[in-house]
């Protein structure tokens, strides 16, 4: 819970800034980084309710249970759109939160540049005009 305290209380300081600072990008990177450890907690969450609910390569990892560094490393893997394809989600819970955090993950970064890149221009903008 506490995580996506942090992680909403920082994404509208982000969203909220007027002037793009490294304040600014420093925030908007670790809002991307928390939203990977939010969404690390819910597979682990997942996991613990249904075990099975991701899958490992039985070659790559045999005889491993899923852990909190595999969920983070899952987690970090689905939202960059990386996916290596040694875990795998197999129930439908956990397709839907992967399809999720893919989505929300390209989104973010789209909405972010598009954010910050706007809040650059208008800022280049009126100092071009008040020059």
């Amino acid at each position: 819970m506490f995580l996506a305290y942090a992680l909403v209380t920082l994404l509208l300081a982000v969203l909220r800034a007027e002037t793009v600072t490294l304040d600014t990008i420093y925030g908007a990177l670790s809002v991307y980084l928390l939203i990977a450890f939010v969404w690390g907690v819910a597979y682990m969450l997942l996991e613990a309710l249904h075990p099975g609910t991701l899958a490992m390569d039985s070659t790559r990892h045999p005889n491993h249970q899923m852990d909190w560094s595999d969920c983070m490393y899952y987690s970090f893997a689905t939202l960059t759109s990386l996916g290596y394809g040694d875990i795998a989600p197999v129930l439908p819970h956990s397709r839907s939160l992967s399809i999720l955090e893919a989505v929300s993950g390209v989104m973010y970064v789209a909405g972010l540049i598009a954010r910050l890149v706007g809040l650059h221009s208008g800022e280049a903008c009126t100092k071009i005009l008040n020059s």
